[in-house]
């Protein structure tokens, strides 16, 4: 059974806008799904007026289920995250097996996030939730002797701030 996306499209062309619907064809047995946790970075008072934020070396574990065509085998997987990449052989032996893989993206490759209002008094216990912060892509090359096919997937990685309380001593803080 044939799932069909559809997807609208704009084009620019020499200023003027071209609507398209764009077809994404996959069958119900290629399947390429990334799932992410959210890390928590915890934040020390902040001065008011101070809405920009750079955050620490983010750690994520990414959760990847993937299935081939019957035909081809799935034969390595590759994920990025800013300009961190990780390639490796994909070791899938069942259908509906996930992998689990911990990827770190340091700081430097984190762009500064607009934060407003948070985490003014010491001893307040907020916790906020960042959308979008970063994006992981993925593609699995499924193959076999004579044909090959590469699947792809993204998704969009979130972070959670949390103001640090008095209890919090180890936890990493960014630099404001």
């Amino acid at each position: 059974m044939d799932i069909t996306t559809r997807q609208l499209v704009s084009t620019v062309l020499l200023g003027l806008t071209f609507e398209h619907v764009a077809l994404a064809q996959t069958t119900e047995s290629e399947i390429f799904v990334i799932s992410a946790d959210t890390p928590i970075v915890y934040v020390d008072k902040r001065s008011e007026g101070r809405n920009f934020m750079r955050l620490p070396a983010l750690d994520y574990w990414f959760e990847l289920a993937a299935n081939c065509p019957a035909d081809l085998e799935a034969r390595t997987i590759s994920l990025s995250v800013a300009d961190t990449r990780k390639s490796f052989a994909a070791n899938i032996t069942a259908d509906g097996e996930t992998i689990s893989i911990p990827i770190r993206i340091p700081a430097a490759q984190i762009g500064p996030i607009a934060v407003d209002g948070f985490c003014l008094v010491a001893d307040e216990e907020e916790t906020v939730r960042i959308p979008a912060v970063l994006s992981v892509q993925g593609s699995l090359l499924c193959a076999n002797e004579e044909d090959s096919q590469m699947i792809y997937a993204s998704k969009s990685l979130d972070v959670t701030l949390s103001c640090k309380t008095k209890q919090i001593d180890s936890a990493t803080s960014p630099s404001q």
